[in-house]
């Protein structure tokens, strides 16, 4: 049982969640680096949501997502 469970949360979840979150933040901070425009425009907006606590970003999350396994 530990093994399924291991399975489905670590092999299909947090390890494609992890890739695909570490390729998207690298072709993110090349097209900001490469793109003025864009880093006039999304810069303000990174340094804003990294200056909010977690506590404060969690309950917002919840609400927009749920806490369904979906």
């Amino acid at each position: 049982m530990l093994a399924a469970d291991f399975r489905q949360t670590f092999l299909r979840a947090v390890v494609p969640g992890w890739l695909i979150g570490c390729g998207a933040g690298l072709l993110a901070a090349i097209a900001l680096d490469r793109s003025a425009f864009l880093r006039r425009g999304v810069l303000p907006l990174g340094s804003l949501v990294s200056a909010m606590p977690i506590v404060g970003i969690a309950p917002i999350m919840v609400m927009w997502f749920g806490f369904d396994w979906q």
